[in-house]
């Protein structure tokens, strides 16, 4: 649905959606503080519908107006009808903005404290814990950085056996990288989708909604 504009009264708004149905633009309204507002069901005909609007605020007694007051109807009760529910808008906001400013506490001190190379795939305890899935490479990647520090590529030639061996199991480990990749190639992958889903942890098909890369990107969201 989108918004067409306010009228004053429930009066203007069952004349004007009545004669928005009689052009063949299924429409609605709902109140709000001081006014009603007119609301189209397709975008295409949005356009159409706010120049209707603007004539009927400027000529009321047009006659096509004149026509729909006459035989005023009733809203389509098959349209959706909008809701507004400004509180848990602000909620979800608000959670969206604290896991933000969370999120970027801990990459300021992720990159404060550790100066390995290999941190551009270090995610934060948040990330790890919220997004749809946290593959097992992945985690050994992490358990790599943590256990042996490269601040030179000439680092990864000089590791003990041990650091090898792990490094080497996280780049061979497998991952799911998305469909795009098998639509390209048509191969099959031994990756697993959606590990940690499969494991039980299913408040990661909801919890990356409240992630968001920076501010605007709330914003953005919002519109």
């Amino acid at each position: 649905m989108r918004l067409v504009g306010t009228v004053e009264n429930e009066l203007d708004a069952t004349v004007f959606v009545t004669s928005l149905q009689q052009e063949g633009i299924a429409a609605g309204f709902d109140h709000i503080d001081g006014g009603v507002q007119i609301w189209v069901e397709s975008e295409d005909d949005l356009e159409r519908a706010s120049e209707h609007l603007e004539a009927y605020k400027k000529a009321p007694t047009q006659k096509r107006f004149i026509k729909a007051k006459a035989k005023p109807t009733i809203a389509d009760p098959d349209m959706p009808r909008v809701i507004f529910n400004p509180i848990l808008t602000k909620i979800i906001m608000g959670i969206c903005v604290f896991f933000f400013f969370w999120s970027w506490l801990q990459e300021v001190d992720i990159e404060k404290k550790d100066t390995n190379i290999l941190n551009v795939f270090k995610l934060t305890p948040i990330a790890q814990y919220m997004l749809y899935d946290y593959p097992e490479t992945y985690a050994l990647m992490q358990a790599f950085i943590n256990q042996y520090p490269v601040t030179k590529k000439e680092d990864l030639q000089n590791l003990p056996p041990a650091g090898k061996a792990l490094f080497k199991k996280a780049e061979e480990t497998p991952y799911w990288k998305g469909i795009y990749e098998w639509l390209l190639t048509g191969n099959e992958t031994k990756a697993v989708m959606f590990e940690k889903i499969r494991q039980g942890q299913y408040w990661r098909l909801i919890s990356p909604v409240v992630l968001h890369g920076n501010i605007l990107h709330i914003l953005f969201n919002m519109l």
